[in-house]
């Protein structure tokens, strides 16, 4: 029998994530500044990882 498999990372752009959660794409970017977001860079578009996002606003915004 396989061991359960990790949640697969959901990529998209600082964009979606404002969308969804109704914030400012500054926000997301501040989240990521301190340190509560890990960016994804690929060439000049940076990504988020959106089950990371879902997370962190589940715990109200505290990822401890």
């Amino acid at each position: 029998m396989d061991a359960p498999q990790a949640l697969q990372p959901n990529f998209d752009l600082i964009q979606a994530g404002a969308e969804k959660y109704k914030t400012s794409t500054r926000t997301i970017r501040r989240l990521i500044e301190a340190g509560k977001l890990t960016e994804y860079r690929v060439g000049r578009v940076v990504r988020i990882d959106m089950t990371e996002l879902d997370r962190l606003f589940a715990h109200g915004g505290d990822s401890e």
